[in-house]
């Protein structure tokens, strides 16, 4: 699971894409045939640089955490309204397996529609 990436140009929204990556990664780990890296791992890595400083930080991820799949995303803003985009990765074939529907909501209360729209 990667930190989604802040593509709205508003540093005050970093925090959306860690929101993002925990809710994301709670969701899966209801999956019992799958394994997820601890979210605080992803976090740590980002913070070391292992990930954030790497020329492909979903490939760095991956070989950090011992990871063939990995979910990765983005944020952006039009207007008033924030979508939230996610694809799940073979990194070994570096090629998408799945594009997860976007979510949208309010720039106003990011934080409140993404728990919703996330929680069911």
């Amino acid at each position: 699971m990667a930190v989604f990436e802040n593509r709205t140009g508003d540093s005050s929204l970093d925090n959306l894409g860690k929101m993002a990556a925990e809710s994301v990664s709670e969701g899966l780990l209801q999956i019992s045939t799958i394994q997820v890296v601890p979210v605080s791992t992803v976090f740590e890595l980002a913070a070391s640089g292992t990930t954030s400083r790497a020329r492909d930080p979903v490939r760095a991820l991956a070989e950090a955490t011992g990871s063939g799949t990995v979910v990765s995303g983005a944020y952006y803003q039009q207007g008033q309204t924030l979508q939230v985009r996610a694809t799940i990765l073979d990194v070994a074939a570096n090629k998408p397996l799945y594009a997860v529907e976007p979510a949208n909501g309010s720039r106003r209360r990011p934080w409140r529609w993404w728990r919703a729209s996330s929680s069911g």
